[in-house]
């Protein structure tokens, strides 16, 4: 995929066929926010959950930290492997996040297990209405 197009429309393609979050658990943590809206103390409220990821947050976008690689199509797979694989953790992450947030957002890979750092990580930025 990556010889035939450029890394745009491969994040798009890759982020479209993303599986979805369950819908319950997209809910629960929507429930979560929607008692506690206030960034900070959603960012605590989910951590203390110990759901298999953590959150940041620095003012202006969350940060969804993955400790390791969850990707059943990928996570048995020692080696790094090409970003293109990640964009489908970038999709998920972004359906869970505009489900939790109800509004559309913008996600972005900024480290990856698979690509040789220490965590996954990606920043979740609202859209400007």
């Amino acid at each position: 995929m990556n010889d035939r197009y450029d890394d745009e429309t491969v994040k798009a393609i890759r982020m479209d066929c993303a599986c979805g979050p369950a819908s319950e658990h997209a809910k629960e943590l929507k429930a979560i926010f929607e008692k506690e809206p206030d960034p900070s103390a959603f960012v605590e409220n989910i951590n203390r959950l110990d759901l298999g990821f953590s959150l940041e947050y620095d003012g202006t976008s969350y940060f969804l930290i993955y400790p390791v690689c969850y990707c059943d199509c990928v996570n048995q797979i020692d080696e790094t492997l090409p970003k293109a694989w990640c964009y489908c953790t970038v999709g998920y992450s972004k359906r869970l996040f505009e489900t939790i947030l109800g509004q559309e957002i913008q996600a972005e890979l900024l480290n990856s297990v698979k690509l040789g750092d220490a965590t996954c990580r990606i920043r979740i930025t609202a859209q400007e209405p």
